[in-house]
């Protein structure tokens, strides 16, 4: 009897609420949407939000919120919102062809992973552009790019002592960069003054794992992201001490020269490696690397268009039309590609048995829990990794590595934001948030990848129709064929 009284109580506000909404002046109004908001909470179904400027100003339910007269009015009715997808590893190039393949894939924030002055002045221009809407593309987050002395690469800057260290800091917070990328060979010390300099100022630093150091003792030390599951296999070797020993020796000679380094650290290693993999090991540095607060980014897209070189490929995949021939021609065959051209079928062979142990290692550091960012190493010389579209293909893979759909989702969003220092900002749907959303027409929570099933983006509060998206695409694909 009480329980019915208060509900006779109620029901005047109830009805009142329902017939009298609360009327929301903003730019945009997305209705009668799914909001899936990327923080790890349950869908929310039947939510209007409300977008003004850049910004997400108000989420509300349906039923208790009404659109201002102007509104321009979108229906997200049967459909689910998700916060724009991150790709946190790019190499843009031929930007006029790479931007709309990102944005027409709802990839609206990318993280830059190679940058010498030359091409840092070109990125900041690039963002700029964009930042003032001249140009349609996503937030690029730029690195400084730091070699040691026995290697080197295309005029980037080296890092050999304790003042370098600072000083590379220093350029950060003075240029406008976002984070440090680091690659594979640096005098200890220098890389250990690094990492506590770029602690005391709040900077970012990720990249490959240095072959100097085992990976937990650089997670601890602040080293916030790991790209390609680099150096994880030897830190899992009974023998890792000495391994290290010899691939420092072996690396040393090479002159310099990055592909060669980089083709003997992680395509040719020494089958020792396998072989001496340590279980209860492995147990421990995964442990250790979710206790850092670490995150990978496996890459492992990558790793997955190397293993189609030199296959006879029957594939109707659509996306072809949007790559030049110039570049496919490098896709189609191992000893086409700079970075495979000096490899042996036996060498092709060992590193197909690497990445297969590569992808135990990722099921493992799911099921251990360790963080996760998305990305692809997307760039016009990488074998059969589309911009755009290739990070899809990384959130199916890391869903079949042992990731839910909502942490594959939040591995390209929240995460993301979070290891850049921009989760304040950006990286979920919520109020005060830039609007950057992808509007799907299936639940990606069901399968991942319904991602890929785009009904419209919104970047930084442009609303992007599907007819929008599909103009883009063609456009590229014109751009493509007069190229030929």
């Amino acid at each position: 009897m009480r329980k019915l009284l208060l509900l006779l109580i109620m029901l005047p506000a109830l009805t009142f609420s329902q017939e009298n909404p609360k009327v929301i002046a903003s730019d945009e109004a997305i209705v009668n949407v799914t909001v899936i908001d990327g923080t790890g909470n349950a869908p929310l179904a039947d939510m209007t939000v409300f977008i003004t400027g850049d910004s997400i100003v108000s989420i509300l339910q349906s039923n208790s919120s009404e659109p201002a007269d102007g509104t321009k009015v979108i229906s997200g009715r049967g459909m689910y919102l998700i916060p724009g997808l991150w790709d946190m590893h790019v190499h843009i190039s031929h930007s006029e062809l790479f931007l709309p393949l990102l944005i027409a894939n709802g990839v609206t924030s990318v993280r830059q992973m190679t940058c010498n002055e030359k091409y840092f002045r070109y990125l900041s221009e690039l963002r700029g552009q964009i930042s003032e809407k001249k140009i349609i593309g996503p937030d690029i987050y730029i690195p400084v790019v730091i070699f040691g002395k026995d290697q080197q690469w295309d005029g980037i800057m080296q890092m050999n002592t304790k003042e370098d260290a600072v000083a590379v800091i220093r350029k950060v917070k003075d240029s406008g960069a976002d984070f440090v990328k680091i690659f594979d060979l640096y005098e200890p010390e220098a890389f250990k003054a690094l990492l506590y300099e770029a602690k005391k100022q709040n900077v970012p630093v990720g990249g490959h794992c240095p072959i100097v150091f085992n990976m937990s003792e650089v997670a601890r030390e602040g080293m916030g992201t790991f790209e390609h599951l680099f150096g994880i296999l030897l830190a899992c070797s009974s023998n890792e001490d000495s391994i290290r020993q010899q691939l420092i020796q072996t690396a040393t000679q090479y002159n310099s020269s990055f592909d060669d380094i980089v083709r003997l650290l992680y395509w040719v290693q020494t089958d020792e490696i396998l072989k001496t993999h340590d279980p209860v090991k492995a147990h421990k540095l995964f442990s250790d690397l979710k206790k850092s607060g670490s995150y990978q980014c496996p890459n492992f897209i990558l790793w997955d268009g190397w293993l189609k070189l030199n296959e006879t490929l029957t594939t109707n995949d659509d996306r072809f039309k949007y790559v030049p021939d110039s570049y496919l021609k490098t896709w189609r065959k191992l000893s086409a590609n700079p970075m495979s051209a000096k490899l042996s079928d036996e060498d092709f062979m060992y590193a197909k048995e690497i990445i297969g142990k590569n992808f135990e290692i990722l099921q493992l550091l799911c099921e251990a829990g360790v963080p996760m960012i998305a990305g692809t190493d997307v760039s016009w010389t990488n074998p059969y990794n589309f911009p755009g579209f290739g990070l899809h293909d990384e959130l199916n893979l890391l869903v079949k590595a042992g990731l839910t759909p909502m942490e594959a989702i939040q591995a390209a969003t929240k995460n993301a934001a979070t290891v850049l220092g921009v989760l304040d900002k950006t990286g979920t749907v919520e109020p005060g948030k830039q609007a950057d959303l992808v509007l799907l027409d299936a639940n990606p929570l069901e399968n991942i990848n319904n991602t890929r099933k785009i009904n419209a983006v919104f970047r930084a509060g442009r609303y992007l129709s599907r007819a929008d998206l599909d103009t883009m695409l063609q456009k590229e694909e014109t751009m493509v064929q007069y190229m030929k």
